[in-house]
C-alpha cells in the first residue's frame, strides 16, 4: 500500500543532517564528532541503498526533506513513521522493519519507491503521486490525482531535487508532469469530437 502523507508531528525531534556535506562543520566536542560520524554513516547507507535499488540518491534525499524534514522520529496523524514517513502496513509488504531506525526506514522507503518507479516505468511524477496519494488513486484518475496536496507534494520534492542537482535550471520532474497533463488533455479532445466539452484535468502549476 502506498502512502498518504499528512503533516508529521515531532516529539523531541531527532534531526538527521543528510541535506549537506558535514566536512565543513566545525566539531567542538566528542558528541559533535559522534553525530557527524552518524550522519556520514547514514548518508553512505542512503547512497548504497539507492544504488542497490536503482534510484537516484538525491531524489531519496528530496523525498526525505519533503516527508519529514530529516526528522528521524517524525510521526504523521495517519501513522506514517520516520525519515521517509513509511506506513507500517507498507513496510510489512517487504520485511520486518523498525521504522524509527533511520537506516531501516531509508531501506524500506527506498525499496518501496523503487517498486513504484518500476511500476510506472520510470515516470517520476507518477511514482511520487503514488507514494503520496496511493497507487489506487493514480489508477483511478489515470495519472496524478487532482488533489492539491499531491500536486504540491510533487512540486515540493521536485524543487528540493532541483536544488540538490540542477540549481536554477529546468526541472525534469515538473516538465514530465506538464507533458503528461498535455497528453491527457489532447486525448480528451480527441475522444470528445461530438462537440461536448472535454473533461480536462486541473492545470498543473509549478508555483507554490
Amino acid at each position: 500500500m502506498a502512502l498518504f502523507i499528512a503533516a508529521p508531528t515531532y516529539a523531541n525531534p531527532q534531526v538527521i543532517d543528510l541535506a549537506s556535506p558535514t566536512s565543513s562543520q566545525s566539531m567542538t566536542s566528542d558528541a559533535g564528532l559522534a553525530k557527524t560520524k552518524q550522519n556520514n554513516s547514514l548518508d553512505a547507507h542512503l547512497h548504497q541503498t539507492a544504488h542497490q535499488y536503482g534510484v537516484n540518491p538525491l531524489l531519496i534525499k528530496a523525498i526525505i526533506k519533503a516527508e519529514s524534514n530529516y526528522q528521524a522520529n517524525a510521526r504523521s496523524p495517519k501513522g506514517a513513521l520516520g525519515l521517509m514517513q513509511v506506513l507500517p502496513t507498507t513496510a510489512a509488504q517487504y520485511s520486518n522493519y523498525n521504522l524509527l531506525n533511520p537506516k531501516e526506514n531509508i531501506t524500506v522507503g527506498t525499496r518501496h519507491f523503487a517498486y513504484l518507479m518500476s511500476k510506472y516505468q520510470g515516470q517520476v511524477h507518477l511514482a511520487l503521486a503514488a507514494y503520496n496519494a496511493g497507487e489506487g488513486n493514480v489508477a483511478k484518475y489515470g495519472g496524478v490525482p487532482p488533489f492539491t496536496e499531491t500536486r504540491q507534494y510533487i512540486i515540493k520534492v521536485s524543487k528540493y531535487y532541483q536544488g540538490l542537482r540542477y540549481g536554477s535550471s529546468t526541472n525534469p520532474i515538473i516538465t514530465q508532469e506538464q507533458n503528461h497533463q498535455q497528453a491527457v488533455s489532447a486525448q480528451d479532445d480527441i475522444t470528445n469530437e461530438n462537440n461536448q466539452p472535454p473533461k480536462k484535468p486541473p492545470p498543473f502549476s509549478s508555483s507554490t
